[in-house]
């Protein structure tokens, strides 16, 4: 048999997809410790999920913050504190490399492209704009420098052409 490490883990998103990896990951026996929402930098909610779902779908004792998407020193304490693994699901922005050398922790990012296809802004505009119907969600160790870490797993995913690219960011 296999033993398998379980890990505190800090999940960061704007999409349904990282609150239902979240789920898995608790179900597997891993312990969510915080979740992080993303705002923008005029205080506008980015992506599908509201504080008030996630509230619903997690229980009350896991803090929920609404984090600027340019990531701030405050993240660094909250994973050095945990000794996390920080997961960001559909997160937009780069991270900066002082966070990713928080010592004794592990970061992992997903883009919505098989990589390294996807190592561009905005992947799913140009999935729709090339007219692809089946790509992959890439999960992948974050290191300093974009795109540059090792790939753990993709899955593949189709999209529905009937959707729009809002739907889409909710789907990945």
């Amino acid at each position: 048999m296999i033993n398998v490490q379980k890990f505190n883990f800090i999940l960061l998103t704007t999409s349904q997809a990282g609150v239902n990896l979240a789920k898995g990951l608790q179900r597997a026996g891993h312990q969510l410790v915080a979740i992080g929402r993303g705002y923008s930098s005029d205080s506008e909610p980015v992506g599908a999920i509201t504080s008030l779902s996630l509230s619903s779908q997690f229980s009350s004792d896991i803090p929920i913050s609404n984090l600027s998407l340019d990531i701030s020193s405050d993240i660094t304490d909250i994973i050095s504190s945990y000794r996390s693994c920080l997961v960001l699901i559909s997160w937009p922005k780069i991270i900066p490399a002082r966070v990713l050398s928080v010592n004794n922790s592990c970061f992992i990012g997903t883009d919505p492209t098989p990589l390294p296809l996807g190592r561009v802004r905005h992947p799913l505009h140009w999935i729709r704009v090339l007219g692809i119907k089946k790509s992959q969600i890439t999960a992948f160790f974050l290191v300093p420098g974009v795109y540059t870490g090792l790939v753990i797993s993709s899955i593949p995913y189709s999209l529905n052409s009937r959707h729009s690219i809002k739907q889409d960011l909710v789907l990945v």
